[in-house]
């Protein structure tokens, strides 16, 4: 099951803070994406805040984001990896993410409806969480 707390954190983090996510960015270095501002948050980064220096903080950034939200391998890959598309524009990509994780929350915390079901179905993740419900 996951972290669904520091889930919705980063979640709430990144909806209010629209302009600071790119999910497109492949490269660490930027904490533009889920990974990279999983951790920043993690170590009390906030907006505006110079990143270029941060080099310890990119150091194994999706392992360290995959623990501390408490996702499976394929969750992670999933989240990090899959809602990326080299054709998609970051706004595109940004909404995958985002959904992918509201569906992660509402399933872990028991409540999922037929969109996050759909969802987790389009990434082939469990509509339960593991170890059962809640």
């Amino acid at each position: 099951m996951s972290n669904v707390g520091e889930m919705d954190r980063v979640w709430r983090f990144l909806t209010d803070h629209p302009a600071l996510h790119d999910q497109t960015v492949h490269e660490c270095g930027t904490a533009g994406c889920v990974a990279g501002w999983t951790v920043a948050l993690e170590r009390g980064v906030k907006p505006g805040e110079d990143l270029a220096g941060a080099d310890s903080l990119w150091m194994n950034i999706g392992p360290r984001a995959r623990q501390i939200l408490g996702l499976t391998d394929p969750e992670a890959w999933a989240l990090f990896y899959d809602t990326i598309d080299d054709r998609d524009e970051v706004r595109t990509s940004n909404a995958k993410a985002l959904s992918l994780m509201a569906a992660l929350i509402a399933r872990d915390k028991g409540c999922p409806d037929a969109g996050d079901l759909a969802v987790l179905d389009r990434y082939g993740l469990p509509t339960e969480p593991a170890g059962g419900t809640p």
